[in-house]
């Protein structure tokens, strides 16, 4: 079975959202809590984690694929670039320890990938 899945990136609406969203429509991707309720920590967290997992997915496919590579910055542990096919993208960790992706290395992903 082959499901089709929104696309990402995907969003969260606001900063204390627990709703996360496709970044280019309004398709509800998940409910992590009740509206009621925006102020819950752990549903907020849920949400961040939800809407990061695409990009997360596409890093690590990419990484085990070894169509990229990652290199922290020499004395930091937050930074690092992402090498993609010669060019290199500098970028922070997001709180989950994975690097933040651009749309530029998104696309430079995908392309060192095959996919269109």
């Amino acid at each position: 079975m082959s499901a089709k899945f929104t696309p990402g990136p995907w969003r969260r609406c606001s900063e204390t959202d627990t709703m996360v969203r496709g970044y280019d429509s309004l398709v509800n991707v998940a409910d992590c809590g009740v509206s009621y309720n925006l102020d819950d920590p752990e549903k907020q967290a849920n949400a961040r984690l939800i809407a990061a997992s695409p990009d997360h997915a596409l890093f690590a496919s990419a990484i085990a694929a070894g169509c990229i590579r990652w290199e922290m910055f020499e004395g930091r542990k937050d930074s690092g670039e992402i090498c993609v096919n010669g060019l290199r993208w500098a970028t922070q960790l997001d709180e989950f320890g994975v690097p933040i992706l651009t749309q530029n290395t998104r696309d430079a992903i995908l392309k060192a990938k095959g996919e269109p």
